[in-house]
């Protein structure tokens, strides 16, 4: 499935995210795709992320997949990985654009979605290790939210097995105690990073320095709502 790529949406650690459409398509409405790229020699973590993303295909809280293909660009190969396209950026972008100011019922909604999401990576016996708003993408729906769907799993792994070699992995503001004090990385990690989520969602603010979570007990703002009830839609 050859793409091709015309505006860098971003880049990190494991490559370089490009908007694309299809290079057999002339039509500008085409379908168009994000296209995650790294060198091949450079591509185990994009190979890892592509092998996850096909088996949690067809869940509606994980970005879908459409395949890989690789390309010749400037002499040399390059791995891509194509993905369905977020046209609301992350969820990052949308509480640095509403700090403070997303509503409670949005923020409870968002929470489903993302445990919903999460649930479905550990039937699955993956931990996705690196959960953080910049590594969930916002779909909007039309009915005054958004749908969330979760990203970025190349630094993913087997539930119960250890292949960091006592490395830690992942960002550290969201990180749980065990898996900075003991290397921990399992499920509990990623409900620990849900509930960090929650928090920046509702105050603006990103948890506390990981050094306090590691040897103090987290507290939670007192201005922060404790309340039932879901939006009925999306």
């Amino acid at each position: 499935m050859a793409c091709q790529k015309f505006q860098i949406l971003g880049a990190g650690s494991y490559g370089t995210v490009f908007l694309g459409r299809l290079s057999s398509s002339s039509s500008t409405d085409s379908q168009v795709f994000a296209v995650k790229s790294s060198k091949l020699e450079s591509s185990r973590s994009l190979r890892v992320e592509g092998r996850i993303l096909n088996q949690l295909r067809g869940c509606p809280y994980i970005v879908h997949c459409f395949g890989d293909d690789t390309s010749l660009e400037h002499e040399e190969v390059v791995y891509n990985l194509l993905l369905e396209y977020a046209p609301g950026g992350s969820l990052e972008s949308l509480i640095k654009s509403r700090p403070g100011n997303i509503m409670e019922f949005e923020v409870s909604f968002y929470a489903y979605q993302l445990l919903k999401g999460i649930e479905e990576v550990h039937g699955w016996g993956f931990v996705h290790c690196d959960l953080k708003p910049a590594n969930v993408l916002v779909f909007p729906c039309g009915c005054g939210v958004n749908r969330l769907k979760i990203a970025d799993f190349g630094l993913s792994k087997p539930s119960g097995v250890n292949i960091f070699g006592g490395c830690h992995r992942g960002s550290l503001l969201y990180t749980s105690p065990e898996s900075l004090v003991s290397e921990m990385h399992e499920a509990p990690k990623d409900i620990w990073a849900i509930g960090c989520i929650v928090v920046e969602m509702i105050t603006g603010n990103p948890p506390d320095a990981f050094l306090n979570i590691a040897f103090k007990k987290p507290e939670i703002p007192e201005e922060t709502p404790v309340r039932d009830g879901l939006p009925q839609c999306c």
